[in-house]
């Protein structure tokens, strides 16, 4: 899953690619001191170990690369979870301190990870030593729990760590500030501010009955849902015209949208969707997928622009007709050129 926020890159870890990043960054004493399990002979071998124990476990066990937006393929530092309790840690390359980087990423990568799990908290730690560290975990919304003695692989001397915890309902981070423009369009974070237009808009069955996984009636709840569990700041946009909102597209691995009725017809889901494309394409993102019910001709259209493929063609549920409908499944490879 790619994050993006306002200045960064969250993707996963590349085992070879950001092998020798991972490593430089963590063999900094100044770096390894502030962690647990970082010795300050980290070697290579250590550090590819570490990028490996970071895959899936379980249902617990996730990390990302930092990167900045203009250079995504570069990694910066790494963000991630995993035990239990659910605790996080991060760390940034030294020269990257200090420009508020670890508090956005450890924002935009709790606000798009944590909903994915059962847990209702999420806790973190710093030694004392570090009050920068507990400086952003306070801005993203930690509390102090517990201080106490700790050791870590590069200290020789016990050290006080601090201990915090955070309500995953008290996070402060949505939705982060990602815009994308084209010539007639704004495409900005979906936010509560757009209720009304999105419930006026998916309750009439000319937009929902094309679209598979939403309900109808469409109610608020179904609207919060969505704001909470899949409106990602990067991946899900608002789209706006000169005359205000005009619907909505999410982008990442997978490709979908749709738009109002009185903006429909004016070439703007080719639009929106390829800017979407462009900004993850450039950000590192594989290959994407998406689909229409085969009797969408529009949608066809659009897809065909886009330089989407067939796959297959299959039976899928429309929540909103109730009903099987034919499927066609279609994919973008990232290697295409427009």
């Amino acid at each position: 899953m790619l994050i993006a926020t306002e200045r960064l890159i969250l993707r996963p870890l590349d085992p070879v690619g950001d092998l020798e990043a991972m490593h430089r960054i963590g063999s900094d004493r100044r770096v390894s001191r502030m962690m647990q399990s970082i010795a300050p002979d980290w070697t290579l071998e250590q550090a590819a170990a570490f990028i490996d124990r970071s895959r899936w476990r379980g249902e617990i066990g996730f990390r990302h690369a930092i990167a900045l937006r203009s250079a995504p393929g570069m990694m910066i530092g790494t963000i991630g979870i995993g035990g239990d309790p659910v605790s996080t840690a991060y760390f940034l390359d030294v020269d990257h301190w200090g420009k508020g980087y670890a508090t956005e990423a450890l924002a935009g990568f709790l606000a798009s990870v944590m909903p994915r799990f059962a847990a209702l908290h999420i806790e973190a730690g710093h030694f004392a030593d570090n009050p920068a560290s507990g400086a952003v975990l306070r801005k993203v919304g930690f509390i102090e729990t517990v201080q106490e003695t700790g050791t870590s692989a590069a200290r020789t001397e016990a050290s006080h760590v601090v201990n915090y915890r955070l309500d995953l309902t008290k996070l402060k981070a949505v939705p982060l500030p990602v815009t994308l423009d084209t010539a007639r369009l704004r495409l900005r974070p979906v936010s509560l501010e757009d209720e009304a237009d999105v419930l006026a808009a998916l309750n009439d069955l000319s937009v929902s009955g094309w679209l598979a996984r939403v309900p109808y009636p469409y109610t608020r709840d179904d609207f919060i849902a969505f704001l909470e569990g899949f409106a990602r700041a990067g991946e899900s946009f608002a789209i706006e015209d000169s005359d205000g909102f005009a619907g909505v597209i999410t982008g990442g691995a997978e490709l979908g949208y749709w738009l109002t009725p009185r903006a429909q017809g004016r070439g703007y889901a080719t639009e929106a969707a390829r800017e979407v494309l462009a900004a993850w394409f450039k950000a590192g993102g594989g290959d994407v997928v998406s689909g229409y019910f085969a009797d969408n001709l529009r949608s066809a259209r659009v897809l065909g622009k886009l330089g989407f493929v067939e796959t297959r063609r299959g039976p899928v549920f429309c929540l909103a007709s109730g009903r099987e409908r034919l499927h066609v499944f279609m994919q973008r490879s990232a290697r295409d050129s427009w």
